[in-house]
């Protein structure tokens, strides 16, 4: 389904260039961004409350504790009386229990406190409820985090895809401007500009007879494809050696160690089919002479 956008010269309603989805895509990036600062705060606060409901609360049963304590009553026959397990009456003590289980901490506390003679029942509801109250607003604020944190990360993934988009819609243009041809291997190469009839001014590499005449030699070719630079050549071919590599076939004073680099080179220059042969045959009888069983 396509994006659409208003026309605000005509009040109607068009589709986006892929330009303007990743400007809106990056804002719309920016917008969350912006609202996590908000939305992480709040999360700070909240917890902050929870753990302050929760220490209270974990202050007021110890104090209740110790005074059952000094008063000769040991774990073992308060948890007993509070009709709670001892395990149950450590949890709870050293606040090491889940703050949203409302149910249990209402449960065990109200057991420990009841087992005492002055309970003080008010204040543990004042407690128990403050503790429900920040556990709640924490969860709240928690789920409105994760929910950010998954949108920002549709709004990456969006961004990331608009402009992948756009660089393969780059390329193709580019290829385009070069006046691309695909040739039996599946390259894409340009097509040299050939001379007038009569006006051959290409270099014929069959003519050579050494190394150095076959460097100059193509050397003339490249001036006489228009002169390219080298990040030009290796764009024009498809899954070919980087443009450094083809620079340093005429930086040397030896022929191309691999004819597939010669190849790329030949293509970049806009080279055929029948000029890649001619190139390749000339490199074979400087490589390997005739004769030489070596």
């Amino acid at each position: 389904m396509s994006k659409k956008s208003i026309d605000s010269s005509k009040g109607v309603w068009k589709p986006w260039d892929a330009d303007e989805g990743l400007e809106l895509a990056k804002a719309r990036l920016n917008g969350i961004r912006a609202d996590e600062e908000s939305v992480k705060n709040e999360l700070s606060k909240r917890q902050a409350e929870l753990y302050r409901a929760k220490a209270q609360l974990t202050a007021f049963l110890g104090f209740a504790y110790m005074e059952r304590i000094d008063g000769g009553a040991d774990a073992s026959d308060i948890a007993h009386r509070g009709l709670i397990s001892i395990n149950e009456l450590w949890l709870l003590l050293s606040g090491t229990y889940e703050p949203g289980d409302e149910d249990w901490i209402k449960r065990v506390a109200t057991g420990f406190m009841a087992a005492g003679h002055n309970w003080r029942v008010d204040r543990l509801r004042a407690c128990l409820k403050e503790l429900n109250v920040a556990a709640i607003r924490f969860d709240n604020a928690s789920r409105r985090w994760d929910a950010l944190h998954q949108r920002a990360s549709d709004a990456e993934e969006d961004v990331r895809r608009v402009t992948a988009e756009l660089a393969t819609a780059a390329v193709g243009e580019k290829k385009a401007r070069w006046g691309t041809s695909s040739d039996r291997g599946g390259r894409m190469s340009a097509t040299a500009i050939p001379d007038v009839q009569g006006y051959d001014c290409k270099p014929d590499p069959l003519s050579v007879a050494t190394e150095t005449e076959f460097l100059e030699s193509l050397r003339r070719y490249r001036e006489w494809a228009g002169n390219p630079s080298y990040r030009d050549m290796a764009e024009r071919v498809t899954d070919g050696p980087s443009y450094g590599t083809l620079a340093n076939v005429l930086r040397h004073e030896h022929l191309p160690r691999k004819l597939k680099t010669l190849e790329a080179f030949v293509r970049g220059l806009g080279g055929g089919d029948e000029d890649v042969r001619a190139w390749a045959t000339a490199w074979r009888r400087l490589v390997a002479p005739a004769g030489n069983d070596g």
